[in-house]
């Protein structure tokens, strides 16, 4: 017996006296059975015969020790087990309780297990070559063990055997793999500041799969974390430091085969091998084709496969600018990674110039980025960011944690080429995104704006262990989730191949602290590169507009641009809508119409007929207007004017209403829907000024609680 934490230690290559009777050894600390000289004279058995053992650790042989040892009956001990052996038997169940690892030294796989086994070990298990590897590759879980562990170290810094893992490794004591090549097909975790990871050998985390560390982590070896059409390897939240002892990380990128302007990035940093054609092109098959013009914009395109009206790859300053020398332009340099607009069809080498799209993934090679990254804004201009991380971040806690920003990604199923998705720290446009497909993906940019001149940091905490590929080609829906402001969301649906498919979107958020003017709570809208939709307040587009809770004849005037002459929806609907003073209605001002939007949740739909409309020829047909009172009540009766003269002169209009209720408002659009002059109507005979205007027919519309005016004009 010992007490005071004391070890009882024998030293011997026999058995312990061929014990012929009963006898007990309590251990304080350990009890450590160790041969004298380099090995046992024989095997081990353990229990020994006899030998009734209580301690807080168990220690059996030394690494020298070539003798075989069994674990013949269950084994608990209240600390670590620590095995030295030629072959290592487990006939029996292994228990490491009070903290305890369970360390097995052996260069065979644990005598070939052919009965369910299982390991619980209270912190790591460890399996570890004695002499200097393993005598084959080692796949973990291993056959028939079951191992309940906190952490995991496989192999030594000399073994030049293959490491599989197959088994989610989750806790606070640590995780080390040493192997010629590790493949990771699990999520390895460490939980605590004070575990490492330490990963020695090439290494491969496959898709859909993390590795994170909240203590340090250093790697030995080269990175590649897997990218395919499931998802996308991650490098999880780094709580202590990155240490690089050699190799380099592979962060690839999986783009799907579809014809569409996507935000790409290499989430790597480093100074040599830094430019586009050395980690986007060179190898038939992979990466990217990127094409242009011999000539562009009288620039000599260089290092571009030759084809196509203007180039497919884009940089951005305060504007688009085209980039004439691929062989010098950084993908990333030392201080960081870029951002860069691709119009991605295929790999390098594909054919995919003028038709067709061909899957592909983009294996840049670096160094990984870690720890904060901050960028300097400038009020009201928009900055393209680069993804740093090899893992998504969470865009909502990103925005949250910068106060005053604003975040635009594409979408590559917007439309025809793909389309902006912005959040504004509340809302999103064209629709909510749900979980994974709101992230921020490794291998993707991002526009960022706010209101003043501020810094945007992106940090470890924003990573998130969730990833999607769907931002680079996913199904949207036109169903949102209700927020506490009344909402009203319009999406422009367009027709191709026989489907309706989301274009674009806006959305009108109205509460009783919103106002009417155009402000830093709104979120301007990115032009598409296909059809838009937008709300139009003074000389502002909007892609979410924040309004006062509206009174009876407020007006929010749309247009859609890059719209051509096919056919259209608009689906409108609300979300949590419960001012009932006034209903809001779609008013059409080419065809003349007003429909109600309902105020339940339900979805409107509004085909139309598209116009070739452009940025200086918008289609402003559609507008949302608010009349008075409850849907089922409200009052659709005409309203009597008398309007003249008619056709127009001198550019003055005359309009006698029978009576005057409150606010009477009107509209002057032309045929193709363009708003050309609006007001109010004040007095029972009204004078009103019109503009300047081109010689034709126009379409006045007057709204006066509940009732409403519709009549042509001709303006000479």
């Amino acid at each position: 017996t010992t007490t005071n934490n004391g070890n009882i230690s024998f030293y011997s290559d026999n058995a312990i006296g061929g014990l012929s009777a009963q006898r007990n050894v309590t251990a304080a600390g350990a009890f450590n059975y160790i041969p004298q000289s380099n090995s046992f004279s024989a095997a081990v058995t353990y229990p020994i015969t006899n030998l009734n053992l209580s301690s807080s650790g168990l220690l059996i042989g030394k690494l020298t020790n070539t003798a075989n040892i069994t674990f013949a009956n269950a084994t608990s001990i209240a600390g670590p087990i620590t095995a030295y052996g030629g072959t290592i038997t487990l006939n029996a169940n292994l228990t490491a309780t009070n903290n305890g690892s369970i360390s097995l030294y052996t260069d065979n796989t644990l005598g070939g297990l052919t009965t369910a086994r299982t390991v619980n070990a209270a912190a790591a298990f460890k399996l570890i070559p004695r002499t200097t590897a393993f005598a084959s590759a080692i796949t973990y879980p291993i056959t028939n063990l079951s191992v309940t562990a906190t952490g995991l170290t496989i192999g030594n810094t000399t073994n030049d055997k293959d490491i599989t893992i197959n088994q989610d490794v989750i806790g606070g004591a640590g995780i080390e793999l040493f192997g010629a090549n590790v493949n990771i097909n699990a999520n390895l975790k460490t939980t605590s500041s004070a575990a490492t990871m330490y990963l020695k050998g090439n290494t491969t985390i496959n898709a859909l799969k993390y590795i994170e560390s909240n203590g340090d982590f250093t790697h030995d070896g080269n990175l590649t974390f897997k990218s395919d059409a499931n998802g996308t390897a991650a490098f999880g939240p780094l709580g202590g430091t990155l240490t690089t002892v050699s190799g380099t990380a592979t962060v690839e990128r999986f783009v799907p085969a579809k014809r569409a302007w996507r935000l790409l990035t290499a989430p790597l940093q480093g100074a040599t091998n830094t430019t586009i054609p050395s980690n986007w092109q060179g190898i038939n098959g992979e990466g990217l084709l990127l094409f242009g013009p011999t000539t562009y914009q009288s620039n000599t395109m260089t290092g571009y496969t030759t084809g196509g009206g203007s180039p497919n790859i884009w940089k951005y300053n305060n504007g688009w600018q085209n980039i004439p020398n691929l062989t010098s332009e950084n993908l990333f340099t030392s201080a960081g990674n870029n951002g860069f607009l691709v119009f991605a069809t295929g790999p390098q080498g594909s054919p995919n110039i003028l038709t067709d799209a061909t899957e592909t993934t983009l294996k840049p090679k670096g160094d990984l980025i870690t720890g904060d990254v901050t960028h300097t804004l400038t009020a009201n201009q928009y900055k393209l960011i680069a993804n740093p991380y090899a893992s998504p971040i969470n865009t909502v806690n990103l925005v949250a944690a910068n106060t005053g920003s604003k975040v635009w990604m594409i979408d590559p199923t917007l439309g025809t080429y793909g389309g902006y998705a912005a959040y504004d720290g509340t809302n999103w446009t064209p629709v909510t995104p749900t979980t994974n497909d709101s992230y921020i993906q490794s291998g993707q940019g991002f526009f960022v704006r706010t209101a003043s001149n501020a810094t945007f940091t992106i940090s470890e905490s924003h990573k998130v262990s969730g990833n999607s590929n769907t931002w680079f080609q996913r199904s949207t829906s036109a169903t949102s989730t209700p927020k506490s402001d009344d909402k009203i969301r319009i999406l422009l649906y367009k027709q191709d191949n026989a489907e309706w498919k989301l274009a674009d979107g806006v959305l009108a958020v109205n509460s009783n602290t919103g106002n009417n003017a155009v402000d830093e709570t709104d979120t301007n809208k990115m032009t598409n590169f296909n059809e838009n939709i937008m709300f139009r307040n003074g000389t502002t587009n909007l892609a979410i507009e924040y309004s006062a809770l509206p009174q009876v004849g407020y007006v929010q005037p749309m247009r859609l641009t890059a719209t051509t002459i096919q056919p259209y929806q608009l689906r409108l609907f609300t979300e949590n809508y419960t001012n009932a003073s006034v209903t809001p209605l779609l008013e059409d001002t080419v065809a003349g119409t007003f429909t109600p939007i309902p105020t339940d949740g339900s979805v409107l739909t509004v085909p139309f007929t598209g116009i070739t409309a452009t940025s200086n020829a918008p289609d402003q047909r559609f507008r949302i207007v608010y009349q008075k009172g409850e849907l089922s009540n409200v009052d659709f009766t005409p309203l009597w004017a008398a309007v003249y003269p008619n056709p127009v002169k001198d550019g003055i209009l005359n309009v006698h209403l029978n009576t005057l209720e409150a606010s009477t408002n009107f509209t002057l659009t032309n045929l193709v829907g363009q708003l050309v002059h609006q007001g109010k109507l004040e007095n029972i005979q009204n004078t009103v000024a019109l503009p300047q205007l081109p010689e034709g027919m126009y379409l006045l519309s007057i709204i006066q609680e509940g009732k409403q005016y519709n009549s042509k004009i001709y303006i000479k």
